[in-house]
């Protein structure tokens, strides 16, 4: 019998506890610039002293609250001159273009393009098809880079670590238990931290508010006013104590009031006082009693959580409106009334061990859904309470015990009637104050080049808090909002603009409610917008569809143009959007909502025609065969978008800056995508060679955070400075590196430094020749044989496994199987990964399991075909998809698989949610083969009757998401055929394994199991 590499229990401790404390989980994140202050506020892991023996039983790391002075740190740092990096030694690069961005050594530049001062990125031969045409970027020729001394960010705590300890109370205590509500939140979120986990930052009072063991407090940023340096503040309760958390907690925009949720309802409390309010109750039956409906306020529901990413149920709206007639200010909060009754109920262990269940509502495949309506609460607090401010706080006295009245508006026809079509309410917001209002020209049709008046940029998918200014009295542009008071189609299309607008006479109160719908099957989507105070009938501002065979991926990104923006571009409105509706990329596009109307009837409610998209041109912003990802900063006046995307590889994320408008803007309205005659400019930012996250924008476009790593660079966080340009140059932005942020440090394993994967290509099988890529763990990239080979597969949806990122040579699993045992580690994105485009996503579309598991397959040929893998020795392994495809590929292919260990596995996709599986598989009336073939129970025959059992199946009986009925459907199966398995359960865990003795419980079982397959039997 062969040889069998063992893995000893101090190898797996040390397994785990590099996992719970790699540099990533001590890399700053959540940055927050706050402009009065000038400083930068993020969260990051408190780094352990390296003699601090009581740290070692917290195992994960304690998040704090820091900040950056920034307006110290620009009395420090000298100005870089231009084509400077701020970066030193062997981080200085080869060559640096003259707007101080860094051309790395080995970065596919060509000599030849540099020497005509034309360049363009060609990263692994993955955009080939980008290399020429209207987006390449001309610049100067590169210079020699000089190599200055860095500097460093002067980092403080914003609050001491003695307040934070999350492992014992002041006086000692064990930690505080999460509750249900908090537990669940957290594994929505994916969230492993402990300590202060998340924060709201105010602009306008500079105050950061967070939750701590059950208290809410405040922290204000401020300046000493001897030096002006920001000074480490205390934190200040505002709240009392609660049992019940206070969940969701977010400022009100002048800071005066906190909004939170507490038991499925919106509550209000004072940040002076600390008393609270509840605002919204349960439905009530017309007798007066309580209804008996499962019902809600303010909250997202669980498919909005797990498969939209929405975990919010309620916004502010961005200002509080002084009503001078009242002589009050009036708040305004938009929330979703969730009714879950007809949703069915699962029941699931609790932790307590003693047979007890807790109750959820989970909707399967083909089952309601929670039933959601948008509804508005608005309060108003007096002048004289409002005024009174901290001092009614010292004689215990509070506006909110003189509220006795809440004023709630929802539309009188629900949304779910006006458009029967739309199942879900994937995101909510209020249109920007500035974006609504009459014509201020005299004509349709302005010149490009006409003067932008100053205006607040506004995101309608920003956080709530931030301030709508009113525009300059000097731009010619009344500060109104858009009041639609009839419904009918009875404008005057011959009137003048001016005539127009004197007739609809507008109020600076009228608040618009936007809403995206989408429909059960996620093809078919609606950005809709229905006026508060109003009959709630909406406008369809925007609609999409998609092909039969594929799906809409729905994206929070719109942002709506001030109105002197664009009626200076000759529109009633401007709407910047991300959409795949073009060739199948997420790129940005425009719309124009034309000028051939006043903007009453631009906004008019429909009742004619009440599904009917306003119509207006669909310009695209951006092309080609990359991703946009995600907006982060949008500049009208000055006529920049700033971006994270794939444009140089689909293997790195990098920040862009393009223009919005090119050189013209159609000048006649038409349905459909306009093309752009005109170069557009797109700008990397960041450093090639590298992927970035948690890339954050300053507001005023001054400064832009980014985390920064490679397969070869552990992670390091950025600091640039960033200065606009006229635009009459070939750059956009220039850009200096500023500072760095002190480096989580790189980690140590006792098998042996950690050595980058080999990323590698090749292509399907199938005839198609589609471009694949995966990457390789070899235990001797010198020595010539073939060696044993785990498969780590996930291969579903909206992800990717492989990219120019330290998160794969960081973990520590694979770096222990290929350095000390001898196993090589593959991971390979297949079609249906991210960052290829939709139809690349969409090949799975209708019969999951099948061409997912062909590219797996193919790649493990490719590398037997290369001399690295013993095609005798494959194991694989994954979790949740990625145990659905384990079990795929041991059933479907037991040739190619010895052994497959299955974590938390998908069986059969009727018993999985419908959010999820609905977009990937309709309905199963519709696709009753794809529901068949797709299931595990149709393949169990397959599973090979070795009496050494080749399959080990791991699963939590506390899982909400993958619930243990799945498993179990499969035991029954398998049984029934006599199909030899091995079974590993984890009573107190939900569908990822958290705690640290379940995860050294589950890698023992792991290697023995994997190790025995590779090495021993058989």
């Amino acid at each position: 019998m062969a040889h069998v590499p063992q893995v000893s229990a101090e190898q797996l401790k040390e397994l785990v506890n590099l996992r719970l404390k790699s540099p990533f989980a001590y890399l700053p994140h959540d940055f927050v610039f706050h402009r009065e202050s000038q400083s930068l506020v993020f969260l990051a892991a408190e780094r352990p002293s390296s003699d601090d023996a009581s740290r070692e039983h917290k195992r994960r790391a304690n998040t704090l609250l820091y900040c950056v002075d920034l307006s110290s740190l620009e009395n420090r740092r000298k100005q870089p001159a231009l084509g400077q990096t701020g970066l030193e030694g062997s981080e200085a690069p080869a060559l640096l273009d003259a707007w101080g961005l860094i051309l790395s050594e080995g970065t596919g530049v060509s000599s030849t393009s540099l020497s005509t001062g034309t360049y363009v990125w060609d990263f692994h031969d993955s955009n080939a098809s980008n290399s020429a045409g209207a987006n390449s970027v001309v610049v100067p020729n590169p210079v020699p880079a000089p190599t200055p001394t860095p500097i460093r960010a002067p980092v403080q705590e914003l609050a001491s670590s003695a307040h934070f300890d999350p492992n014992s109370n002041s006086n000692g205590a064990e930690q505080d238990k999460l509750t249900k509500e908090e537990e669940l939140l957290r594994e929505r979120l994916r969230m492993n931290s402990v300590g202060l986990t998340t924060f709201k930052l105010n602009p306008k009072t500079g105050k950061v508010l967070f939750a701590w063991k059950g208290t809410l407090h405040s922290i204000r940023l401020a300046r000493e006013k001897a030096d002006g340096l920001l000074a480490p503040q205390v934190p200040i309760p505002i709240s009392q104590k609660s049992v019940e958390p206070r969940l969701d907690a977010k400022w009100s925009a002048d800071g005066r009031v906190v909004a939170f949720v507490r038991d499925s309802e919106l509550w209000i409390l004072d940040s002076h006082s600390g008393k609270e309010r509840q605002i919204t109750r349960k439905d009530v039956e017309q007798d007066g009693q309580k209804s008996n409906r499962k019902t809600a306020n303010g909250v997202a529901e669980y498919i909005m959580q797990e498969e939209f990413d929405r975990y919010t149920g309620y916004w502010w709206y961005p200002e509080a409106v002084w009503d001078m007639q009242e002589r009050c200010v009036v708040y305004t909060i938009a929330y979703m009334h969730v009714d879950e009754s007809g949703v069915p109920v699962v029941r699931i262990p609790r932790s307590t061990m003693d047979g007890s269940l807790d109750d959820y509502s989970y909707p399967r495949v083909g089952e309601p859904n929670a039933v959601v309506e948008p509804r508005v609460v608005r309060f108003k607090i007096p002048a004289e309470s409002s005024a009174l401010g901290a001092a009614e706080a010292q004689m215990n006295h509070s506006w909110i015990d003189e509220l006795d009245l809440f004023e709630t508006w929802a539309p009188q026809t629900p949304i779910r009637e006006q458009f029967a079509w739309a199942e879900y309410i994937v995101h909510a917001g209020w249109l920007p104050a500035d974006a609504v209002g009459t014509p201020a020209t005299s004509g349709f049709e302005a010149p490009i080049g006409a003067r932008e008046s100053e205006g607040l940029v506004m995101d309608t998918s920003s956080s709530p808090g931030s301030i709508a200014r009113p525009l300059a009295a000097e731009d010619g542009v009344s500060n109104q909002i858009l009041d639609v008071s009839s419904h009918g189609n009875d404008h005057d299309e011959h009137l003048q603009p001016e005539q127009q607008k004197q007739q609809h006479h507008l109020t600076a109160h009228d608040r618009w409610l936007w809403l995206l719908l989408l429909d059960r099957v996620q093809q078919r989507s609606a950005l809709v917008a229905c006026k508060d105070g109003s009959d709630g009938r909406c406008v369809v501002l925007y609609e999409e569809r998609s092909k039969p065979d594929q799906w809409i991926n729905m994206r929070d990104c719109f942002h709506f143009a001030p109105v002197d923006v664009s009626h200076a571009r000759g529109a009633s409105y401007i709407m910047l959007f991300l959409s795949e509706r073009s060739d199948g990329f997420s790129h940005l596009h425009l719309k124009v909502f034309p000028l051939t109307q006043d903007s009453q009837a631009a906004l008019d409610c429909h009742s004619q025609s009440p599904e009917e998209e306003i119509p207006g041109s669909i310009i695209r912003v951006t092309s080609g065969n990359w991703t946009v990802e995600q907006v982060i900063g949008v500049d009208w006046k000055n006529n920049r978008v700033f971006f994270t995307g794939t444009r140089d590889s689909y293997l790195e994320l990098h920040v862009y800056c393009t223009p919005i408008f090119a050189e013209a803007v159609p000048r006649s309205a038409t349905d459909g995508d306009s093309s752009e005659s005109s170069v557009r400019i797109v700008q990397r930012i960041t450093t090639a060679g590298h992927a970035h996250t948690n890339c954050t924008l300053s507001a005023d476009q001054r400064y832009l955070v980014v985390n920064q790593s490679s397969l070869t660079q552990p992670p390091r966080t950025l600091l640039y400075g960033l200065q606009l340009l006229s635009g009459k140059e070939s750059a956009l932005v220039h850009v200096s590196n500023m500072a760095q942020l002190p480096a989580p440090d790189a980690p140590a394993f006792s098998w042996g430094a950690p050595r980058a994967p080999e990323l590698f290509h090749f292509r399907s099988s199938d005839g198609t020749g589609t471009e694949l890529t995966g990457c390789l763990y070899h235990p001797n990239p010198s020595r010539a044989g073939r060696v044993p080979t785990l498969l780590h597969v996930y291969g579903g949806p909206h992800v990717q496994l492989v990219s120019n990122d330290y998160r794969l040579t960081v973990q520590a699993k694979f770096q222990l199987l290929s350095q000390r045992l001898g196993v090589a580690v593959v991971m390979i994105d297949g079609r249906g990964s991210a960052r290829r485009g939709l139809e690349f996503e969409a090949r799975l579309y209708g019969n999951m399991g099948d061409v997912e598991l062909s590219d797996q397959v193919d790649g493990l040929q490719f590398l037997v075909s290369r001399g690295v893998v013993d095609p005798q020795r494959i194991a694989v392994s994954g979790w949740s998809y990625g145990g659905y495809m384990s079990l795929m590929a041991l059933m479907k292919r037991p040739d190619v698989f010895k052994c497959a260990v299955s974590g938390a596995p998908v069986v059969r996709w009727e018993l999985y949610d419908t959010g999820y599986t609905e977009r990937y598989m309709n309905l199963p009336r519709a696709n009753v083969a794809g529901y068949s073939s797709a299931s595990i129970l149709s393949h169990v025959a397959g599973l090979p009757e070795d009496p050494n059992e080749r399959l080990m199946i791991v699963h939590s009986l506390m899982d909400e998401n993958v619930h243990v009925v799945h498993t179990s459907t499969l035991l029954d199966a398998m049984i029934r055929l006599n199909k030899p398995y091995r079974l590993l359960l984890f009573p107190n865990e939900r569908h990822g394994l958290r705690a640290p003795s379940a995860q050294v419980h589950f890698e023992s079982n792991f290697f023995r199991f994997v190790l025995a397959h590779l090495f021993g039997k058989g």
